[in-house]
């Protein structure tokens, strides 16, 4: 069984990928981060990777990006939200009138917990702060049971 691994957009492109055997990896990016590359040049890097959906409620994101309705994991969001902002911000029903650092809170709690979420393996992200800093991966490696890794790290681990 391949090991699933999600490619955070901070970690894009996948250049640092060269060298590694991807017979052993199933690579993905997941919508809400497809969602912040709208209009960039990141878009192009995506199309070797699968794209994992989230469900997208009403009046949150932009139309036609992933499949509207289901729910969210609000206990997930909640937790992953009490992580990110040191339990500064963790309702996660606000999704409107947030600052630009809370928005960008909001889709890093949505991320994880997406990838949690479809039972994946690895996330591979150069979001230090948002992930790994102040003891953050350790809290999400044993809260979430999963492992989050740099490029580099990745690299390191991975490489033939």
């Amino acid at each position: 069984m391949p090991i699933r691994v999600t490619v955070d957009t901070s970690a894009l492109p996948t250049t640092w990928l060269t060298g590694i055997d991807r017979g052993k990896f199933e690579f993905a990016v997941i919508s809400v981060t497809s969602e912040e590359t709208i209009g960039t040049s990141f878009v192009i890097h995506l199309a070797p990777l699968e794209e994992v959906q989230k469900h997208t409620s009403y009046g949150v994101g932009p139309y036609g990006v992933g499949p509207y309705g289901g729910t969210i994991d609000k206990d997930c969001i909640r937790r992953a939200l009490q992580i990110i902002t040191n339990g500064a911000f963790t309702d996660p029903d606000q999704v409107v009138g947030l600052s630009p650092g809370q928005l960008r809170q909001r889709r890093d709690a949505e991320i994880i917990c997406v990838h949690v979420g479809k039972k994946r393996d690895i996330l591979v992200t150069s979001d230090e702060k948002g992930f790994i800093r102040d003891e953050r991966r350790d809290r999400f490696e044993t809260e979430f049971k999963t492992l989050i890794m740099t490029p580099t790290e990745f690299v390191a681990e991975f490489r033939s």
